[in-house]
């Protein structure tokens, strides 16, 4: 739906109901066994019907909200006097940063120097400690200086030592997540940047670990489903492995050594719908003869054993069903005879889609969708997804400007007999000669946009380039860190990758949509931009948890 000749992106209005071979709804109670790359880099183009495009890490799922850490005393510490919350200035320096090299080179003409160390290995799971130490060249308190330890994202200033040339304390976080931290030697300040810097260390990120899953079966895979795991750091040069495992406690595949991701197949059994989950965990120890043939045989047994000291677990998850469809800018009931109508081309051409994307109003040059293409998608029991684009695109920036469409939206939502819990998604162009201004995008309008569409009783939906550290996805990152419920809340339609090649619905590629490498909830995926030819539509792919409106019929 991105522009090239005109301006076709989409505002998506989507409801709870689902449709009638919507996989079976989760149970009441978990299974015992559950309790407790770039985008340059990918592949745009894909083999009709091939696996998932390779080379990129990416996840639709969502982490627990980001927790701040808690401060503690160090192992042996003691409190430092007259300094911060939980900061001592006697703690012995366990050992030198395990996976992080960390030594600042700002010196001034006061000579001091500051580098900061991990008593251990920064990459731990959720609950437990890393403990951070600040090493100065000079006693701070001489010249009237503090050494102190700041979150390097939220400014904030974490603690602080007033004496001595060291500063150490412990962080712990009970979710998934990452911290920045940077040290200073600097006057008194509770925010960064402290004034009269004398040094600053190179920062430290300490990484709590958390794993999410995605599980998705293809409309044409019968019942094979595909799984995708997704870590929160690369696992590459740490101890632990990616695995997924059933519900009776194995793993569906080899665990995974490098990368953030892992990838399973499995066939789906007859009857209830069976439960899976990810872990990250180490693999067991190697035998240290490697060269024997027993060896080598317990090393590939090895392979498939269950992980050993899980660090964390995704949530429980059942597979959706993967749904297949097309947004147009024209009705899905029109064409003239000899053309045929727009519906038919697509049933011949590509299959019978599950859904459709179309405007909740019109736009200077689509029409808004109309009570026949409504009727006709009750008679045909296909999904409609509502697009509002009644806006300039170069005008996604700021609060109040969301806002407005958002009550724009759930208005004309209304008008058509939309109920309310239905999901209403904002179009966000990329930027380019016809929407300059969408390089603009902020968190404030992902925010407005929220707020307007859940006050109005609908489903926050965005559409947009959902690649990390795209305009969108920066914007969208910034304002789920700063409103975590908009991540769990919301939904992302994600227009990246968008490959080359026109695809049947038979011959649809596997579920890969970009995300932002933040907390989201990308549950569609517009694989395919219309060529202009016959049938002039573009090519999604949705999840079942993505809130589809289905018009009754009457």
């Amino acid at each position: 739906m991105r522009l090239k000749a005109r301006v076709v992106f989409a505002l998506l209005a989507t409801s709870s109901q689902l449709g009638p071979a919507t996989l079976a709804a989760s149970p009441a109670s978990m299974p015992a066994g559950l309790r407790g790359a770039s985008a340059s880099a990918c592949n745009q183009e894909a083999t009709p019907g091939s696996g998932p495009l390779r080379g990129c890490a990416r996840t639709s799922s969502v982490l627990p909200f980001d927790d701040p850490p808690h401060l503690t005393l160090p192992a042996g510490g003691q409190l430092c006097p007259a300094s911060g919350p939980s900061a001592s200035c006697n703690t012995p320096v366990a050992g030198k940063p395990t996976d992080s090299p960390t030594l600042s080179n700002v010196v001034t003409a006061a000579g001091f120097g500051v580098t900061l160390a991990t008593s251990s290995s920064p990459i731990v799971g959720p609950g437990k400690p890393v403990t951070f130490t600040a090493t100065a060249t000079g006693d701070v308190s001489r010249a009237g200086f503090q050494l102190g330890l700041y979150d390097q994202a939220s400014g904030a200033r974490l603690t602080y030592c007033s004496q001595g040339t060291t500063c150490s304390t412990t962080l712990t976080k009970s979710q998934a997540g990452a911290r920045s931290i940077v040290a200073y030697v600097a006057d008194a300040s509770e925010t960064l940047p402290p004034p009269a810097i004398q040094a600053k260390s190179a920062p430290i990120t300490a990484t709590w670990l958390g794993v999410t899953l995605d599980a998705n079966t293809h409309p044409q895979r019968g019942s094979t489903v595909v799984m995708r795991a997704t870590a929160n750091v690369d696992v590459t040069n740490t101890p632990w492995s990616i695995g997924i495992y059933n519900e009776q406690g194995a793993l569906v595949s080899d665990a995974c050594k490098s990368g953030s991701t892992c990838t399973a197949q499995v066939t789906l059994p007859t009857g209830s719908i069976p439960w899976f989950t990810a872990v990250i965990g180490a693999t067991k120890p190697a035998s240290e003869d490697s060269s024997s043939a027993p060896a080598q045989f317990v090393q590939t047994i090895q392979m498939h054993s269950s992980l050993v000291n899980i660090q964390a677990r995704s949530a429980p998850t059942q597979p959706a069903r993967l749904l297949w469809g097309v947004d147009s800018c024209r009705a899905l009931t029109s064409g003239a005879s000899s053309d045929g109508l727009l519906y038919a081309q697509v049933y011949d051409y590509y299959g019978k889609p599950d859904f459709w994307g179309r405007y909740l109003t019109s736009t200077y040059n689509c029409p808004g969708i109309s009570s026949t293409e409504i009727a006709a998608a009750a008679n045909r029991h296909m999904g409609i997804l509502p697009i509002y684009d009644d806006y300039d695109c170069s005008a996604v920036h700021g609060y109040d400007s969301a806002l407005r469409y958002a009550n724009e939206a759930s208005a004309a939502a209304a008008n058509l007999g939309i109920p309310q819990g239905t999901g209403l998604a904002v179009d966000i162009e990329p930027p380019g000669p016809y929407c300059p201004g969408a390089a603009n995008v902020d968190a404030g309008f992902i925010t407005g946009w929220y707020d307007g569409i859940t006050l109005a009783n609908y489903a926050p939906l965005y559409y947009g380039n959902g690649t990390a550290g795209s305009e969108f996805g920066s914007a969208w990152c910034r304002a789920a860190t700063d409103r975590p419920e908009i991540a769990a809340n919301s939904y992302l339609w994600s227009f990246e990758p968008s490959l080359l090649r026109r695809f049947t619905k038979a011959r649809s590629p596997e579920y890969w949509p970009e995300v932002p490498g933040c907390p989201a909830n990308v549950a569609a995926w517009q694989y395919a931009l219309s060529s202009g030819s016959k049938p002039d539509v573009d090519s999604d792919q949705a999840t079942s948890k993505l809130p589809l409106w289905y018009p009754e019929l009457g």
